[in-house]
């Protein structure tokens, strides 16, 4: 038996033990001493409350749990994807000490909660998601280079509000958009001389979003492989590396045109579908669209460009049809279409303006009538910008697809009752959102590789990585993680081995596991989709506890 392999049945039976009495308090204003839902409090201390991140009134949302083991010095900071989408789905929905029962609406007990091996820490961010604001309510873009700075600043005054992790070896963790985050942190970490940067041991990404480029390309081939994409299509696409930039910069006009459109032909096929992109495998309903909504998805498609969508300026056009195309299944947005004569001269409005947008050529233009787009499908008002870098509108149409499952509407109403705020020390937030539309649309994206980082991190600063991939998941899908990690160019150290998780005497496949030079580790859950901790969760913790284990002084 690997050592991977580990007990699951000591695993619940600690559970059990845990939640017997509740110790004796730690002395500060975040301790949290009761919550609604949750009929028995644990034996370990939980604090949460708003850390800043500077000098600035930028109020982050933390929730921290200590370890169930008390001589455990293990810090692991945990951070959810989006951009714009809560951390407290981890703690609630993936790894965190409890899940939250959306029938019953109450907090249940996880055994296997990864505060058994490491106290954990929830941050919120950017601002503007989840609880995390302005103090004075300003409503700013965010991008990646100042997520990541902003993170540094809050896990800097962490250590001065709770003084006793200045010493903790110190994970960072996460899962989807946090593989931009994450990376970006840990380098500024060690290279800026952060307090932070003597105890920071390594990194740990779940279904990472890691290369933009390799994204696109291999999820073609994950549905290819899948039976998604016909013979045509994808021979197509390989024989003219049509996600290489490099390569269709050269091409002429009809050729470029051509590789747009067999883009664009995978994305109308995976996700205008009634299918999970976070996990193939799980059923997936949709509310039937009408006639009018296929006709204005159809027009969508073709505006403008002779039967295909523009690549590079279809975001209007690609957040359109998706949105017609999922009609009835919005996760965040509350607005509905307008009935008749009404959605038809506003659908009407906005694509003249996107024509003008076209003519006149403007960056700014582009981005309200992008704005315009938004607040149509998600009801919200336009955010003044901070800068005015644009993002990468075919990874909108990629990533921010609505999963036909919502688990989240229960855990939004919880978390936006007064009471559950006032004990969790959140003040008076009003709504709390899962994913916010309004950070989504906003946010600038900097960064769209992270091999130089990963590859800074392991050869020059002999920090830890372990990416790990649900192998059902096609929005971040496992043959990018793998291509990613090839690309490294590191040296295998193991062959892919087998990891064995054990139950009452007997023992299944959990996944492989792979190292590079001895400090990175790739490993793939069987049978997980996006979010990997809520789908196997015995696997995960297996795999991660073992892990961290092996990295750990």
């Amino acid at each position: 038996m690997n050592s991977y392999t580990s007990s699951l049945l000591v695993c619940m039976l600690f559970t059990i033990c845990t939640y017997a009495q509740m110790p004796q308090a730690i002395p500060h204003d975040d301790l949290i001493a009761s919550i609604p839902g949750l009929d028995q409090m644990p034996t370990f201390n939980m604090h949460s409350g708003f850390l800043t991140a500077g000098r600035d009134p930028k109020k982050v949302f933390y929730w921290l749990n200590e370890a169930t083991e008390w001589d455990n010095k293990i810090l692991l900071v945990w951070l959810n994807g989006g951009p714009g989408c809560s951390s407290l789905q981890g703690l609630f929905q993936e790894n965190g000490p409890f899940t939250f029962n959306e029938e019953t609406e109450k907090l249940e007990p996880n055994p296997f909660s990864w505060n058994r091996f490491a106290h954990t820490l929830y941050l919120e961010v950017p601002f503007n998601t989840g609880f995390s604001h302005f103090a004075d309510d300003r409503v700013t873009n965010s991008t990646d280079h100042n997520v990541a700075s902003n993170l540094l600043k809050t896990l800097e005054n962490l250590m001065e509000e709770h003084p006793r992790y200045r010493t903790y070896d110190i994970f960072l963790a996460g899962q989807s958009y946090a593989g931009i985050y994450i990376p970006t942190l840990a380098v500024r970490i060690t290279e800026l001389n952060s307090t932070l940067a003597a105890n920071f041991k390594g990194i740990i990404l779940g279904n990472p979003y890691l290369s933009e480029y390799l994204n696109e390309k291999t999820r073609a081939t994950f549905a290819y492989t899948h039976g998604y994409l016909g013979d045509e299509l994808y021979t197509f696409l390989q024989k003219y590396d049509c996600y290489n930039k490099t390569a269709t910069a050269s091409y002429d006009d009809y050729m470029k045109k051509q590789c747009d459109g067999k883009i664009n032909e995978v994305g109308r096929t995976l996700f205008n579908q009634p299918m999970n992109p976070y996990n193939i495998e799980k059923q997936c309903w949709r509310t039937k669209a009408s006639d009018i909504e296929n006709q204005l998805a159809a027009l969508l498609a073709n505006y403008n460009t002779g039967g295909e969508v523009s690549h590079d300026e279809g975001g209007v056009e690609d957040q359109f049809a998706n949105y017609f195309a999922n009609y009835g299944m919005e996760k965040e947005s509350e607005a509905t279409p307008q009935a008749g004569n009404e959605s038809e001269e506003q659908f009407a409005n906005l694509l003249a303006n996107y024509g003008e947008d076209e003519n006149e050529a403007t960056t700014q233009a582009s981005n309200d009538s992008e704005d315009q787009s938004a607040n149509l499908l998600a009801d919200y008002e336009t955010e003044t910008a901070e800068e005015t870098e644009p993002t990468t509108s075919s990874e909108q149409f990629s990533l921010n697809v609505t999963s036909c499952e919502d688990h989240s509407a229960g855990l939004e109403k919880f978390l936006s009752r007064v009471d559950v705020q006032t004990a969790i020390h959140a003040g008076d937030r009003g709504a709390w959102k899962m994913c916010s539309d309004k950070v989504f649309y906003s946010h600038h994206k900097r960064y769209t590789d992270m091999t130089g980082r990963i590859r800074k991190l392991v050869k020059q600063h002999k920090k830890s990585v372990l990416l790990y991939y649900g192998d059902l998941d096609l929005a971040c899908n496992v043959y990018g993680g793998r291509e990613f990690v090839r690309g490294l160019g590191f040296k295998a150290s193991t062959d892919n081995e087998p990891f064995l998780i054990e139950y009452e005497g007997n023992e299944s496949l959990g996944g492989f596991v792979q190292q590079y030079e001895n400090l990175l580790t790739f490993a793939v859950v069987k049978g997980a989709g996006h979010s990997a901790p809520t789908d196997k969760p015995a696997e995960c913790y297996s795999l991660v506890s073992k892990w961290i284990l092996q990295h750990t002084k």
